[in-house]
């Protein structure tokens, strides 16, 4: 049986409140043992991503709590751009939201937006069209990129890098990284627009895709 769009909204208020308390717990054990696990990969901003872990002397508590709710701004934003495709399809592509738990983070796709890119850094576009979100940068969850809508996240935060984690941390190869490059060009390419480029000669925790807007 199909949620309403209402049903759906409800679903997201009881989660972000969830959400927040369960984050909440979580920021307060990391930085009070001084030590990043996998569950910090829900805190992670991208310019973090390249040594791949917390630094917690670096952000305050406001500032870690401050990113958890960019993220429910973000989705909620999210949830109104799809809002606008019917219940249905709101409903299939809202339900990768539980997978932000900090527990689940390391057995989830790890996925982060923003709007930086080493092919074209000084291209830096515009804040997207949601009153809800004005950020340039996010990070989220899922089982599948194929449990997302990318073109609708682009309205929120037109991005020209993704950068993705596999579950656990696994390494990437040909294969692996072919299949992610396909699911965001069936998404969000139209065209041969925009250009996917990716160095495939390394390989790690964390694939880089840029995205060429502009040829």
């Amino acid at each position: 049986m199909t949620n309403s769009i209402q049903q759906t909204w409800d679903k997201f208020e009881r989660w972000q409140k969830r959400y927040t308390k369960v984050c909440d717990e979580a920021i307060d054990e990391i930085i009070e043992i001084d030590e990043y696990d996998s569950e910090g990969l829900f805190l992670l901003h991208c310019e973090e991503l390249e040594c791949g872990y917390l630094d917690v002397n670096t952000p305050s508590k406001q500032e870690l709590q401050k990113r958890i709710q960019n993220k429910i701004n973000f989705l909620r934003g999210y949830l109104v751009d799809i809002s606008f495709d019917g219940p249905q399809f709101m409903s299939d592509y809202s339900s990768f939201i539980s997978m932000q738990y900090p527990s689940r983070c390391n057995n989830a796709y790890g996925v982060w937006l923003d709007q930086w890119s080493e092919i074209k850094d000084e291209d830096v576009r515009e804040s997207g069209d949601s009153r809800h979100f004005q950020g340039i940068e996010i990070g989220f969850f899922c089982n599948s990129l194929e449990d997302v809508d990318l073109e609708s996240m682009n309205v929120i935060l037109p991005f020209q890098r993704v950068v993705v984690r596999r579950p656990q941390g696994k390494k990437w190869d040909t294969e692996s990284s072919d299949s992610i490059i396909s699911q965001v060009n069936a998404d969000i390419c139209d065209d041969g627009y925009p250009e996917i480029q990716v160095n495939k000669e390394k390989f790690d925790e964390f694939l880089t895709l840029n995205l060429i807007w502009d040829q």
